[in-house]
């Protein structure tokens, strides 16, 4: 006679901040994000990047936008105007940084503290670093690198 493993025993503790099933999880916080920065690169420059990649941190989110240069742009490049394209993309970066701390703010309900942006017209990328006041409330917090008590923001308000 086969005996069987005796039930489990094993306890799983989460923390009060998971509790609450009807909290997103970490992934589609992530493709939220993702979505809204595609449609706010698409509604404000009219150009589709062709991915771009989002990846929450205890306090922060770093974006990757693939092709982010746009057809305007890229044309002024190839005919050797790569100081105007370089102008025209901080006042882009300028114009844009409130919208995408909104929208940030909105999809992930925190406060941004601090908004990067920058992009490489060579290999036509964007990067984003958002700070944020707090971590994100997901359902699945151990998803989020680095998301330990040990890690609070630096900066405050």
């Amino acid at each position: 006679m086969v005996k069987s493993a005796p039930p489990s025993t094993e306890v799983t503790y989460q923390s009060s901040r998971s509790a609450d099933p009807h909290l997103p999880t970490c992934g589609e916080l992530e493709r939220a994000v993702t979505q809204g920065i595609q449609s706010l690169w698409f509604r404000h420059l009219a150009h589709r990047p062709q991915r771009v990649t989002c990846q929450l941190f205890s306090n922060s989110v770093a974006i990757v936008i693939e092709d982010s240069v746009t057809l305007a742009e890229q044309f002024l490049i190839t005919s050797d105007k790569t100081t105007t394209v370089q102008m025209a993309r901080q006042a882009i970066h300028k114009t844009l940084q409130p919208q995408l701390s909104a929208l940030l703010e909105k999809l992930l309900n925190t406060e941004v503290l601090v908004l990067f942006c920058d992009t490489t017209l060579t290999e036509k990328c964007t990067g984003v670093v958002a700070i944020f006041t707090q971590t994100p409330l997901v359902r699945n917090p151990k998803a989020i690198p680095k998301s330990t008590a040990k890690h609070k923001p630096m900066l405050s308000k």
